[in-house]
């Protein structure tokens, strides 16, 4: 709508003219429907959301309106008062504003005959406001074999927004917990498989909620478990004796399951054994090339499993070298 304003003057011969008139006015209204704004955004801010458009400079408009939506296919609510035609940004920061929830917002032009557009597309944003998560409870772990299975209560059933859930590990002497995958899982997920493990070694698991803000709930109550080793027995019937400047051993084959490698150990009397050779665990024989200068040599063998544990010594043998 808008207001002309219009006064007369009379034009005589030779060009002159009469005092002007009284100064009349008229309304122009027009039924013209204006466009809906276009490029409209979303976007979440840390406490709301800032929604944007493009202003629109060819159509004669009084403003714009935002509205909003709280949540998929609930109705739109005028939202803001009447904007200036040159203003593009609405900031929403609502006290209404719940953390993890999605908002729907439209813009609508108002033409200065006061007649307003369709809405504009609708778009969504998730505010981003703080929410404490629950830490999940009742955290288990137990061994099975080789495998450590981990499980715990899902917190899903008590707050919708979890977006899923992050295990935390620490293995034996380490000083803290670490995430075991860069990904999160599932929030109807409440277990991890641990695949690889050390016989003989220490585990602690912890777990904690994220929700779709990104907010992380506090550490659960840890589990800590312990993979049993299995005994590992060195070489049977070892023996040993000098050839020349040689020494030479022998052992019976090993044949228990698992088994990594052997190792042999020498040491003169009064001193430290030493490691001298890591074989095979097929291997059953060994020649020692340089004894040393002692009178007297021994040695023993050793069995290594898997994961490095070694079992105790065998009998010792010991050859005299002079």
């Amino acid at each position: 709508m808008e207001r002309y304003y219009y006064l007369l003057r009379l034009i005589g011969p030779g060009g002159l003219r009469s005092v002007a008139s009284a100064v009349v006015f008229g309304i122009h209204s027009s039924s013209e429907i204006p466009t809906p704004p276009n490029g409209v955004r979303a976007e979440a801010i840390e406490g709301g959301v800032r929604i944007s458009w493009f202003t629109d400079s060819l159509q004669y408009l009084k403003g714009y309106y935002v509205y909003r939506g709280d949540g998929y296919l609930m109705p739109l609510k005028q939202l803001s008062p009447l904007l200036p035609p040159d203003q593009g940004v609405y900031v929403d920061t609502s006290s209404s504003l719940r953390p993890a929830h999605a908002y729907m917002y439209a813009v609508m032009s108002e033409s200065t005959s006061h007649v307003e557009s369709a809405s504009s597309d609708t778009v969504s944003a998730i505010p981003l406001i703080s929410e404490p998560v629950a830490s999940p409870g009742g955290v288990e772990a137990a061994v099975d074999g080789r495998r450590i299975l981990v499980s715990w209560n899902t917190t899903l059933d008590r707050d919708e927004s979890i977006l899923g859930y992050r295990v935390y590990r620490k293995r034996g002497a380490e000083k803290k917990l670490t995430p075991v995958a860069d990904t999160l899982q599932e929030a109807w997920q409440n277990f991890y498989e641990e695949k690889e493990t050390v016989p003989g070694g220490t585990y602690t698991y912890a777990i904690r909620a994220v929700s779709i803000t990104g907010d992380t709930s506090a550490f659960s109550p840890h589990a800590v478990v312990r993979v049993d080793a299995p005994e590992y027995f060195p070489p049977g019937n070892v023996r040993a004796w000098k050839e020349g400047k040689r020494v030479q051993l022998t052992w019976d084959e090993v044949i228990q399951p698992d088994v990594a490698g052997l190792r042999i150990y020498r040491y003169a009397r009064g001193n430290k054994p030493e490691l001298i050779k890591k074989l095979k665990p097929e291997e059953r024989a060994f020649t020692d090339t340089k004894p040393g200068r002692t009178t007297i040599v021994s040695y023993y063998l050793t069995t290594v499993g898997a994961g490095g544990m070694e079992s105790s010594r065998s009998r010792v043998v010991t050859v005299p070298l002079r």
